[in-house]
């Protein structure tokens, strides 16, 4: 279930997306970027130089009306014409500009003009097999370059309505590269090593099979190279036919080497990078017979490429998900030895297809071409339940709303989409039957879909729904994931009964209402995966629990916050036959399982896990544990052994047992305070109600006996203050026997005047 749009390609007609789909218009709200390029009207046209700092140059001009930032102004240094471009408004006239070449003997005073735009290069087919600087001057001594079209290296972002949705395989003509790790049209690619390992020359063999196999036109923009490395590049290029002095070259040059000034560094790779039109994926440079070539060239041949990978991907993903889930029905070996396989087929395809020519001259050889490739093999018609759900969460998740509604990891997760699909791959996902049909209709399902979702079978992973009526009351929805790695989805459902606490925060007050449970079932399911991919797994999980929960309606209305959402909804909340149970969407709430941690730590994690519980369930051997006779045994060698060490030695084996008792009460006392003094007390009690039930005259006398006693010590320590604590535990019982004869309603005795 490619979701990279190769499977799309290969169908005769693409699914149709959605409308939340449609493209933002940027230029409604900001202005355009050539309106903030352009001089202002009447602007200054000629200054004169101020200060000079290396490769910075102040301009002083005499009015305030001064060049608009990044515009280009020239003057010259000796017998060399210099560009300046601005890059900041100092005040007082001043203008801080970057120099484009050295500014070695550039002295105060000279004249320089504003030339009211940005820097402005060459353009067309005459660049083709020239060497050009940041400027756009010729540097390989051939005379200048003969064009009248020219093109400012700062231009307008291209409009979304012009740029395509659909992602296209750019054919490199490198098997290695086509095949195991294809290049996206129209994208960026990039090439880290270090000094000496050929990045210079695996571009130069991109530009040469461009240029040969596909008749297309390419721009080398070196920034900060090697000047020795340029001029290799450009006569290897001779060597091979791509650059024709005599001829029709296929590549432009544009260099901005190490020993150049920052400036043009910095500016370089603007020269040969898009520029204005329509056709906003190729460089200013190329000339629209060339454009319109190449794109020819690549939107036939992105097809039979598309197929070809498609077959290693399929293979590949499915050994993926094999290490990647608890799926036991295939071995690696045969999943290793199907991708081999693939493998081979497509290099036998590649090496005797004739693809180009065929699908260039005719239509119907397209067919037989797709044909020869065994696409029924690839299973490349995807679900349309799963296509539409996995769309609507990945721009749930990179929905903007405040970071109090939405968990970042989510979007650092799922943000992108090829992190999105390879995940939902490995997760295996199911979903419900007839899923495809209620997200394909304009009205909500009826409330008979949700009471026909399947229930659980396995220990799995899942999003269900619990459906609660009443009779005479409206019908109440709740949808929620399960993810736990014991039991799955099936505990999470069997938690919704109205005898158990800790309920969500609707659903209690529902079932206190009198609602009951009348079906519960599973939306979308999926194996439970490894422990090392339970993270991303989870929050899949949570983010479909978002997902489902949004599009049937099954949250609360928030004002402030569904604003954020509405371009996601399928159908108006009014339209639904249900109400809400769901107080908030789970995007907010945390991924458990350690999103943080490698995919190593958490595989070490679950097995000290593993066997931390299996010595936790181990049973210990106790004296309780032993059996009838053995035990008797055991407490008779005991008594024995006590005796002969209290006869030895009475005073030590005392001393010894006191210690020992001390040492345990100790231990009992620090490994469970409140426990302890509980334990006390109750053998206390215990201790005294024994007395008390053998001799009751005899153990109340006793008791009397201590306190007169206490007391008699209390006063004879400190007299005074035994009869004020007298008194007032005198006045105490006083008042609490008035309370409570006014509680049981005697009235007060008056108390008599003395005569």
């Amino acid at each position: 279930m490619l979701k990279n749009g190769i499977a799309r390609s290969l169908r005769a007609s693409a699914y149709t997306r959605p409308a939340f789909q449609r493209a933002f218009q940027p230029k409604v709200v900001v202005p355009a970027i050539s309106q903030r390029f352009a001089s202002t009207e009447g602007g200054a046209k000629e200054g004169k130089i101020h200060q000079v700092i290396g490769a910075v140059v102040d301009v002083k001009f005499d009015t305030d009306a001064l060049p608009a930032i990044l515009n280009a102004l020239n003057t010259t240094n000796g017998d060399n014409k210099l560009v300046l471009e601005v890059a900041q408004h100092m005040g007082e006239n001043v203008v801080r500009c970057i120099a484009m070449d050295g500014t070695e003997g550039l002295v105060r005073g000279r004249k320089v003009t504003d030339t009211g735009a940005p820097i402005t290069i060459p353009v067309g087919p005459a660049t083709l097999g020239r060497i050009m600087n940041v400027t756009g001057d010729p540097i390989d001594e051939r005379g200048p370059i003969k064009t009248d079209k020219y093109a400012p290296i700062h231009a307008d972002a291209p409009l979304f309505v012009d740029q395509s949705t659909s992602a296209e395989v750019l054919v490199t003509g490198i098997k290695v590269v086509d095949l195991l790790a294809p290049y996206a049209r129209g994208g960026k690619i990039g090439l880290f090593g270090g000094a000496g390992v050929g990045k210079t020359v695996f571009i130069q063999e991109l530009i040469n099979n461009i240029a040969k196999a596909h008749g297309g036109f390419s721009v080398f923009t070196g920034v900060g190279e090697r000047t020795r490395e340029g001029n290799d590049l450009y006569h290897e290029m001779q060597e091979t036919g791509v650059i024709n002095l005599d001829g029709e070259s296929k590549v432009a040059l544009v260099f901005g080497q190490m020993n150049e000034p920052p400036g043009a560094r910095a500016r370089v790779a603007l020269t040969g990078s898009p520029s204005e039109g329509k056709n906003n994926s190729y460089p200013a440079v190329w000339p629209p017979e060339a454009r319109n070539q190449l794109s020819t060239a690549f939107d036939t041949l992105a097809l039979i490429n598309s197929a070809v990978v498609v077959q290693i991907i399929r293979a590949a993903a499915r050994a993926y998900k094999h290490r990647h889930t608890k799926n036991d029905d295939e071995d690696e070996d045969d999943l290793d030895r199907a991708v081999r396989s693939a493998r081979e087929r497509v290099a036998e395809q590649i090496s005797t297809a004739e693809h180009e020519d065929d699908l260039a001259d005719d239509d119907d050889d397209d067919d037989a071409d797709l044909e020869d490739l065994d696409l029924d093999d690839l299973e490349l018609e995807e679900d349309a339940a799963l296509e539409q759900i996995v769309d609507i969460t990945h721009a749930l998740v990179n929905v903007d709303v405040p970071r109090s509604k939405n968990n970042a990891h989510f979007r650092t997760l799922l943000g992108r989409r090829s992190e999105l699909d390879s995940i939902q791959i490995c997760c295996d996902l199911s979903f419900a039957p007839g899923l495809d049909d209620v997200l394909a209709s304009p009205e909500p399902p009826e409330w008979s879909f949700f009471l026909n979702l399947p229930s659980p079978s396995t220990v799995q992973w899942g999003i269900y729904a619990i459906c609660l009526e009443k009779k005479g009351k409206p019908k109440m929805l709740y949808i929620g994931s399960g993810t736990r790695m014991r039991d799955g989805v099936a505990a999470r459902m069997a938690h919704y009964k109205p005898s158990l606490a800790n309920q969500p925060s609707l659903v209690g007050p529902a079932f206190k209402a009198g609602y009951r449970v009348t079906h519960h079932g599973l939306l979308c399911w999926g194996k439970t995966p490894a422990a090392g991919f339970t993270p991303r797994a989870r929050a899949l999980y949570l983010a479909l629990e978002a997902t489902f929960t949004t599009i049937f309606h099954a949250v609360v209305e928030r004002p402030r916050i569904d604003r954020h959402y509405e371009h996601l909804l399928l159908w108006s909340r009014e339209s639904v036959d249900w109400d809400p149970l769901c107080s908030h969407l789970s995007l907010t709430e945390p991924i458990r399982g350690g999103v943080g941690k490698t995919e190593e730590e958490l595989e070490v994690a679950a097995l000290a896990r593993k066997y931390e519980k299996a010595a936790k369930a181990k049973p210990k051997k106790t004296r309780a544990s032993i059996p009838g006779a053995a035990r008797q045994h055991f407490l008779l060698m005991k008594k024995i052994y006590d005796a002969k060490k209290r006869a030895a030695d009475p005073g030590a084996y005392d001393e010894h047992a006191r210690v020992r008792q001390r040492a345990y009460h100790a231990r009992k006392k620090a490994e469970d305070p409140k426990g302890y003094k509980a334990h006390q007390d109750h053998m206390a009690r215990g201790y005294l109600a024994k007395r008390l039930a053998a001799d009751p005259v005899g153990y109340r006398a006793t008791l009397n006996r201590r306190s007169r006693e206490s007391r008699a010590k209390k006063r004879a320590q400190d007299p005074e203050a035994f009869d004020a604590r007298a008194r007032e535990q005198a006045r105490r019982y006083a008042a609490t026997a008035k309370a409570k004869k006014l509680a049981a309603g005697v009235p007060p005795k008056k108390r008599q005047k003395k005569e």
